[in-house]
């Protein structure tokens, strides 16, 4: 069962450079970007500006996010999780920031259904392996908040945990390649005839 993560020691003291920026916790996302350009989203941005920016990479992230946790919290087929309207506006509402990024999205949504597919095999797997329930029987919840101290930085860290049941919990990762437009080199080796 997974257990709620217990903080000893409550009456902890936020960092004076945190209080200067009114910054009740944080994220670890957050915590890992450099100063620059965390400064610029959190405190130069409104939160409107800062939710426009996105690429391929987050906005495929995102779907297939979204389309994996509503396969395991509301038991939908993948198919149909896949067109839904959700993801169909999301498909057409993005916009790339430059030829690249439109061809990684395009890479994206064309193979969507086997990356969202491949998380949902490698969590089957894993059940499968611990002699586990079935996937079905188990109880997911997504985005679950979990808070916890982090003693060197003397903040909480606010942190949402993308899958739990009742067993495991964790994050889903993708790794996208890079998109390039160039044709590819057909090299043909030399034939060697003395073999």
């Amino acid at each position: 069962m997974l257990k709620h993560c217990c903080m000893t020691n409550n009456s902890k003291i936020i960092a004076e450079c945190y209080k200067q920026f009114d910054i009740k916790n944080t994220s670890l996302s957050t915590a890992r970007l450099p100063h620059s350009i965390r400064v610029f989203k959190k405190h130069i941005l409104t939160k409107e500006e800062n939710n426009t920016l996105t690429n391929a990479g987050l906005t495929g992230g995102t779907m297939c996010h979204d389309i994996v946790q509503e396969c395991l919290t509301k038991n939908t087929p993948l198919d149909d999780v896949i067109k839904s309207e959700y993801i169909q506006t999301k498909i057409a509402e993005f916009t790339p920031i430059h030829e690249k990024d439109k061809m990684k999205f395009k890479f994206i949504v064309k193979f969507l259904k086997p990356i969202c597919q491949n998380h949902l095999d490698n969590i089957k797997e894993l059940l499968h392996l611990n002699q586990m329930d079935k996937l079905e029987k188990q109880v997911w919840k997504d985005e679950v908040e979990l808070t916890a101290w982090t003693p060197p930085v003397k903040i909480y860290w606010k942190m949402f945990l993308d899958l739990v049941s009742q067993v495991y919990f964790g994050d889903l990762k993708n790794k996208f390649g890079s998109a390039s437009y160039k044709p590819l080199k057909n090299k043909k080796a030399p034939i060697n005839e003395k073999k």
